[in-house]
């Protein structure tokens, strides 16, 4: 039930960064945890509730990534989701007073030229 809830909320930040869904300024309020708390969680062994959370959460991004973006079957093109997790660590070591949901906006944007826009035949 907590991965669907997150993934619910990841669709619509999705939304709202597609659509042009933000108020009047461009903003939009995000639902994600810290980079800080999101590298924490990376550090914690598979299974443990926090890493799973943070990595559903990511799925839940993703997944709303391939539903709502323009063109688009995968978004990792072809990779696995690991490569976006890491990607994500990576990001936020480089902007630890941001959210999770500010790298992955910021993935979607970089990964889109390379996304899949059909399923493998």
């Amino acid at each position: 039930m907590k991965a669907l809830i997150l993934a619910a909320m990841a669709v619509v930040m999705l939304m709202a960064v597609e659509a042009g869904a933000s108020d009047k300024d461009g903003h939009y309020r995000t639902y994600s945890q810290s980079c800080p708390k999101y590298l924490e969680s990376r550090q914690e062994p598979k299974g443990t509730v926090n890493r799973e959370s943070a990595h559903d959460w990511v799925s839940g991004y993703l997944t709303a990534a391939n539903l709502f973006g323009d063109d688009t079957y995968d978004i990792l093109g072809g990779s696995e989701r690991e490569a976006a997790l890491f990607w994500l660590e990576n990001w936020c070591r480089a902007n630890p007073f941001k959210g999770i949901a500010n790298g992955m906006e910021a993935f979607f944007h970089e990964r889109h030229p390379h996304r899949l826009k059909t399923a493998p035949k």
